[in-house]
């Protein structure tokens, strides 16, 4: 019979099988404001 782990009773593993966090898409307004890193309301018009 194949031993399998209990890792769901072990409180050192916090995730099994789970993809790496990543950045979630920030759009700016314009290059340059991406360049700064200066986020605000993307749905701002300039006029």
């Amino acid at each position: 019979m194949i031993r399998i782990e209990k890792y769901w009773e072990n409180p050192n593993v916090l995730h099994m099988n789970r993809e790496p966090a990543r950045a979630a898409y920030i759009p700016f307004r314009d290059m340059d404001t991406a360049k700064s890193g200066k986020r605000g309301n993307p749905l701002t018009i300039k006029r």
